[in-house]
């Protein structure tokens, strides 16, 4: 069955266009990152994909005659790997705090077609979104670029270091009392 799926994968994206390639791990990343958002079937779905993921891993590991954890560390030193990964705990927590958003709301504010925490899923959703059309980019760049695909760490390191910036200035102005409030 692991078999399957590898080479399922494997020839969707062998010999494919650059965008060939970026469609078919795109749309893959984003089925498993929105169906995380599902209310405790989203968990389910995670951990099924986590094992299916780690199956597969041990699949690569034993065609290629490797130990999986070489595979597996092969795998975490990709910047793609930690790009795409960190779209899918955004995913779970938005579909969690949905629920208990949804849950302290009437059932008539729940019933009109637009609330504060709809929006704030559809803004997770497009997040997660947009995170993994850099992961899918990032990854179908690197089945061009082979070991240089290590290269791109450097605009993932940009970036990651200016989401952090920026993340500590909202916090810190958040946190600087008002003036003339005190």
């Amino acid at each position: 069955m692991y078999n399957t799926i590898l080479n399922s994968t494997r020839s969707q994206v062998a010999g494919a266009t650059f965008m060939d390639a970026f469609r078919a791990i795109f749309i893959n990343n984003l089925q498993v990152a929105w169906g995380g958002i599902l209310p405790v079937l989203g968990q389910l779905s995670f951990g099924l994909a986590s094992y299916n993921t780690g199956r597969v891993i041990q699949v690569i590991a034993i065609s290629d005659n490797y130990p999986p954890a070489v595979v597996l560390v092969t795998l975490y030193l990709l910047p793609h790997t930690w790009v795409e990964e960190s779209a899918y705990p955004v995913a779970t927590a938005a579909g969690l705090l949905a629920v208990t958003k949804w849950r302290s709301v009437s059932p008539s504010e729940f019933a009109h077609r637009v609330n504060w925490g709809s929006w704030k899923l559809v803004f997770a959703m497009t997040v997660v979104a947009l995170i993994l059309v850099a992961a899918g980019l990032i990854e179908t760049a690197g089945l061009y670029l082979g070991i240089g695909e290590l290269l791109l760490w450097i605009p993932v390191a940009v970036v990651a270091f200016l989401l952090v910036t920026w993340t500590r200035e909202r916090g810190r102005i958040r946190s600087t009392p008002a003036l003339g409030s005190a």
